[in-house]
């Protein structure tokens, strides 16, 4: 929308939505919510709670994150996809920043940026799991019986002896393992 003051970007990943409202070119609203099994009823909830003053205004939409084709299918506007997303918000909050770490629920990420000229110079991401990502992490403050947002990365950097957490997958470790028995087996078995 040409001329359009505000714009409301939406980010709908594996376990929560996050949205942020921005009013010429400034941030004016955020929102987290995990949405527990329900993202687009979450984000309608938000919508309804915390945005219906945005009703019959002109918003740019945009939509990034697993979910964020699916609502930007029902709702219109524009997808985005999540390097770009988080290039584009790197650029907008800390520009000087050059590497980006981003740990979603279902994998993480590496992005190298060149900030002069606000390009995205190279990204990798996890291809095995979601070993050692937001989940994993999650289900480990579950366990602990701590909060993920206000108590696990506290802890964390207390920590004098932090632990190593695999980046590879339980199952793809035993995969591996299983071929390396049958080779041995293989060798060892008499003609």
């Amino acid at each position: 929308m040409a001329g359009c003051s505000k714009s409301l970007g939406i980010d709908i990943g594996s376990v929560s939505v996050k949205l942020a409202l921005f009013e010429d070119d400034r941030l004016v609203r955020t929102v987290y919510r995990r949405f527990h099994g329900r993202p687009f009823e979450t984000l309608h909830d938000i919508l309804k709670e915390q945005f219906s003053d945005l009703l019959g205004v002109p918003v740019n939409l945009a939509f990034t994150g697993i979910g964020g084709k699916t609502a930007q299918s029902v709702l219109g506007g524009k997808f985005f996809g999540e390097i770009a997303s988080i290039a584009a918000g790197n650029f907008y909050a800390a520009p000087q920043v050059r590497t980006v770490v981003e740990m979603g629920g279902e994998d993480s990420k590496l992005i190298i940026l060149d900030s002069e000229r606000q390009l995205v110079k190279d990204f990798a991401m996890n291809a095995q799991c979601a070993a050692g990502t937001g989940s994993f992490l999650d289900q480990q403050a579950g366990r602990l019986k701590i909060s993920i947002e206000d108590e696990f990365g506290q802890l964390a950097l207390r920590s004098k002896s932090p632990p190593r957490i695999a980046g590879r997958c339980f199952r793809e470790t035993q995969r591996s393992a299983d071929c390396a028995d049958e080779r041995e087996d293989k060798n060892e078995t008499p003609n």
